[in-house]
């Protein structure tokens, strides 16, 4: 009996350390996860992320699921904007990686006028991203971007009204427009404009 139970609890053992490693290690997937944001190579998000993706943002009462097809066609529209993610830090906290990340494209810099750090979670399903939530923003001024987020849709609604809806279309098209309106505002205002 006492050999039967010693062979089990080494069995489970075993079984137990080859599921672990059958699963790709969560630093390792965060940080091709953020290279893959910077790169635009977005073939490769597919097998990053799960069948499905939550983004969650506590302190907005923010949550969002996508299907894995949907959360792609939304990295499209980011990609647009030309994003830079530098990784502050990154560590496995249980079964989760917190990254510290700095973002900055085009839109940030036209509404924000620097990067925006934030403190991020990634959970993980089977190995592969399921959730992303935003903890904390480290670097993000609300009063600025709201100021020149209206400024933009003031601009946009007395010189351009049929554009209306771009600030709200976020798919690749409506990144194409949004980049658009901003470079008219800078055109007929002047280049950071907006900040003065």
């Amino acid at each position: 009996m006492r050999t039967v139970l010693i062979t089990l609890l080494v069995t489970i053992s075993l079984l137990s350390c080859k599921q672990e490693k059958s699963h790709p290690n969560r630093l390792a997937v965060a940080q091709q996860y953020y290279e893959m944001l910077n790169s635009n190579e977005l073939s490769v998000l597919s097998s990053l992320i799960s069948d499905s993706v939550t983004t969650r943002e506590p302190k907005y009462d923010y949550q969002q699921t996508f299907a894995r097809s949907g959360y792609v066609d939304w990295m499209k529209w980011d990609a647009v904007f030309r994003p830079n993610y530098e990784v502050l830090k990154m560590e496995e906290v249980d079964s989760t990686v917190v990254v510290e990340v700095s973002k900055s494209c085009t839109r940030i810099e036209f509404l924000h006028g620097e990067p925006i750090v934030t403190r991020q979670v990634l959970y993980f399903d089977q190995g592969r991203i399921s959730i992303i939530e935003t903890k904390d923003e480290i670097v993000f001024k609300d009063s600025v971007w709201v100021a020149n987020r209206q400024k933009l849709l003031d601009f946009m609604q007395d010189s351009f009204p049929e554009f209306e809806s771009f600030i709200f279309d976020q798919t690749e098209e409506g990144a194409r427009r949004y980049l658009q309106a901003i470079t008219w505002y800078e055109d007929v205002k002047g280049v950071n404009a907006h900040f003065k």
